[in-house]
C-alpha cells in the first residue's frame, strides 16, 4: 500500500465515515477502491484494540486528537461524525497508524516480517521439567496425562494439561519415620504450571521459577519448600504442622492462606503480597513483619529493610489469572515480564528516563500486539530480530 495515500484528504474521509455508520447499520461497500478497502480493514483492526485493552494512560488524547484534526481538515459534513465517543478512537487511529507505518518501513530494511514475527513469539504456555529423588527428570510438557510416578506413599500424576498432583496412597499408612524425598519442577522462560501438593497445598509456578519440595509431609515436622522466581500459594492449613516458603536470606511461614510471592533474582527484590489468612516474613538480619490481607511486604535484596505497604493484591497476581497488569511501572520492569513470559531477549537503545506506564492486557495476545500498545504512546519504536529472539527499543 503506497505509503502517499495516508494523505490523502478525500480517502481519509470517507473511510473514516463508512467506519462510524457501520456502528448502526449494514453499509455498501462497493464503491471502494482496494487502496480504501485495505484501508479500512486495518482501521477495524486498530478500532478493535482500542475497544479491546485497557487504555495506558501515557499519552494526551486530547492533543494527539487536535493533531489528527489538523491533518484531514474535514468538511461541514464530516464534521457531524467527530462526537466525544469518536476522539479516543481518532486519537488510537493516529498513534496507532504510526507504529504500522513503521513496522512497514523498516520490513523492507530489517527483513522483518509480521507474520513470521507473531509465528515464532507466541505467549508462553504450560511448560515444565520434573526432577524426581532419585535423578530421573520428566517433560511434563510432553509427558501424556495419567501416573507419572509412585515414591513410597505417594503417586505422582498429571492430572490435565497444566497441573501436577500429588496424592497419598489409598489404604497406605503415611511412613512417620521415612527419609524425607525432594522433588523439584522448573519451569523455563515460556512456562507456567501448577502443581497440587501431597497436603493439598496448591501452588501456581510463573515463568523461569522453580520449587523444591518433598515428595511426602508425613515424616516432617513443618512443611517446607523452596522457591526460586514467582508463585501463588493457597495453603492448605494443619494444626501443629505449618508452613514455610525458604528463599535466600528470606522466609515466608503460614499457617493457612493465600498469597503470592516474587523473589526473581535479576528484579533485585522480593514482594509478599498476602490476599488471605495471615503470614509471617523473616527477612534475617533484615527484620521480620506479619501481614494482614491487602499488604505486601518489599525488600530491596541490595540493603535495607523490609517495607510494609497497602496495595490491590489483585495486580500482584494478575499473572496467575492471565492478565498483564501494570501501575506506573517502569518500562524495565515491564519488559523484564514481557521477556520470561515470551522468552525473548530485550536490547535498550537510550536512557528511557520517566518511560511508566499503566494498563492491562491478556498474557495470551501475541507480543506483537503487546509491543504495539506500548508504542502506541509515540514515545517509543521496536524492531525485532526473529533468528535471535530479540526486541530493540528505542525511543522517539
Amino acid at each position: 500500500m503506497d505509503k502517499n495515500y495516508f494523505e490523502n484528504q478525500s480517502q481519509w474521509e470517507k473511510v473514516l465515515a463508512i467506519l462510524h455508520q457501520e456502528q448502526n447499520q449494514q453499509v455498501d461497500h462497493t464503491d471502494l477502491s482496494p487502496e480504501e478497502r485495505e484501508l479500512l480493514t486495518e482501521l477495524r483492526h486498530i478500532k478493535a484494540l482500542s475497544e479491546s485493552y485497557t487504555e495506558i494512560h501515557d499519552f494526551n488524547t486530547d492533543a494527539k486528537w487536535h493533531e489528527l484534526r489538523l491533518q484531514l481538515q474535514p468538511s461541514k459534513t464530516i464534521k457531524k461524525l467527530w462526537d466525544v465517543k469518536w476522539i479516543k478512537y481518532a486519537a488510537a487511529i493516529l498513534i496507532l497508524l504510526s507504529s504500522l507505518i513503521y513496522l512497514k518501513v523498516h520490513r523492507d530494511k530489517t527483513g522483518f516480517n509480521t507474520s513470521t514475527a507473531q509465528k515464532d513469539f507466541r505467549p508462553g504456555g504450560n511448560k515444565a521439567i520434573l526432577t524426581l529423588a532419585n535423578g530421573r527428570r520428566i517433560s511434563l510438557t510432553d509427558a501424556q496425562n495419567g501416573q507419572l510416578s509412585k515414591e513410597s506413599d505417594i503417586i505422582i500424576t498429571k492430572s490435565k494439561d497444566g497441573q501436577l498432583v500429588y496424592t497419598m496412597v489409598p489404604s497406605v499408612i503415611p511412613n512417620k519415620t521415612a527419609q524425607i524425598n525432594f522433588n523439584t519442577i522448573e519451569t523455563p522462560k515460556g512456562g507456567q504450571y501448577q502443581v497440587n501438593l501431597p497436603d493439598g497445598t496448591k501452588v501456581w509456578l510463573n515463568a523461569s521459577s522453580s520449587l523444591k519440595f518433598p515428595s511426602s509431609f508425613a515424616s516432617a515436622q513443618e512443611r517446607t519448600v523452596t522457591l526460586d522466581g514467582e508463585a501463588y500459594f493457597e495453603v492448605v492449613h494443619l494444626n501443629n504442622k505449618p508452613f514455610k516458603v525458604k528463599m535466600k536470606g528470606y522466609d515466608v511461614k503460614v499457617l493457612g492462606t493465600s498469597f503470592n510471592i516474587s523473589n526473581y533474582e535479576d528484579d533485585g527484590f522480593i514482594a509478599t503480597s498476602l490476599l488471605t489468612g495471615s503470614v509471617m516474613v523473616d527477612a534475617k538480619k533484615n527484620g521480620d513483619v506479619v501481614l494482614v490481607p491487602g499488604q505486601q511486604a518489599y525488600l530491596d535484596t541490595k540493603g535495607g529493610g523490609i517495607q510494609v505497604n497497602t496495595i490491590d493484591v489483585n495486580n500482584a497476581v494478575a499473572w496467575k489469572n492471565g492478565d498483564f497488569v501494570f501501575e506506573k511501572a517502569h518500562l524495565f520492569s515491564i519488559m523484564k515480564k514481557i521477556e520470561r513470559w515470551y522468552n525473548i531477549h530485550v536490547v535498550y537503545e537510550g536512557s528511557f528516563k520517566g518511560f511508566n506506564y499503566s494498563g492491562q492486557v491478556s498474557r495470551q495476545q501475541s507480543l506483537i500486539t503487546v509491543l504495539d500498545m506500548l508504542a502506541a504512546t509515540g514515545r517509543m519504536k521496536y524492531k525485532i530480530n526473529v533468528e535471535r529472539k530479540e526486541v530493540i527499543l528505542m525511543e522517539n
